[in-house]
């Protein structure tokens, strides 16, 4: 996934904290509810155990949390604005530097490094002949763009 600029609305839809526990280097992501550590057995102190989410520093991982645990909480609107930005249904597009991500290709485009949008390439259909398409036939909504 390619970082994107994320808005504040899409954002605060994601906890600003996690809790774990200082003492247990392995420790798994505790509910702010819980007394003591289930491992060692400390007493909760919400100041020393609170850190910033780990998925925020993998899009990969943000992804995945937000269709996993945000998701099934959310309303039909909230859920909807959270997936214009974290759902990708051409991810590789053309950086393997082929079509094989899309479902046909008529005439002959090619993939050039010039002018991409995001990554490193992009399409270059030179008639109006040229088409590239993938079907995306069970989707919706789907948000997309062209340039």
């Amino acid at each position: 996934m390619i970082t994107v600029k994320i808005p504040k609305d899409v954002l605060d839809l994601f906890p600003m904290w996690q809790y774990i526990c200082p003492n247990c280097p392995d420790s798994k992501v505790l509910s702010e509810k819980v007394h003591h550590c289930v491992k060692c057995g400390a007493e909760f102190n919400e100041e020393k155990w609170r850190v910033p989410p780990r998925f925020l520093k993998n899009s990969k991982a943000m992804s995945d949390y937000a269709h996993k645990v945000l998701a099934p909480k959310l309303s039909p609107e909230q859920r909807e604005l959270l997936f214009k930005h974290f759902t990708e249904y051409l991810r590789d597009g053309f950086e393997a530097n082929n079509f094989d991500a899309w479902t046909d290709v008529i005439g002959s485009p090619s993939i050039v490094s010039v002018g991409a949008y995001q990554g490193k390439y992009c399409a270059e259909l030179d008639t109006s002949d040229e088409i590239v398409y993938k079907n995306l036939s069970d989707r919706s909504p789907i948000y997309f763009r062209t340039y």
